[in-house]
């Protein structure tokens, strides 16, 4: 049946974002301040508490929910990548390799 199949989808790519959220939490919780750590929990735990119920569309809106919160964390993480990229490359060197 098509309806439980999307369900079972929803479930499944519902709880891969939870992981994935609370292994980013674990490697770079650090620059997340208290209410952007306690936005990300509480879309946490409320995608955790309907990611066993029957309701699909309860399911795909918390996980939104949880994709919103995160937003903020993920520019965090990615601005931090680009700082690690770029220590002790030169502002010549990068515009060297941008004229190329």
């Amino acid at each position: 049946d098509m309806t439980l199949r999307l369900l079972a989808e929803a479930r499944v790519e519902a709880g891969r974002n939870i992981k994935a959220v609370r292994a980013a939490l674990d490697a770079d919780g650090d620059l997340l301040d208290n209410a952007g750590r306690n936005a990300i929990n509480t879309a946490l735990q409320a995608l955790a508490g309907v990611l066993g119920g029957d309701d699909r569309d309860a399911i795909n809106n918390a996980a939104e929910s949880l994709e919103a919160a995160t937003l903020p964390f993920a520019e965090l993480r990615m601005d931090r990548g680009i700082r690690r990229a770029l220590r002790g490359v030169s502002l010549e060197r990068l515009e060297e390799d941008g004229a190329a």
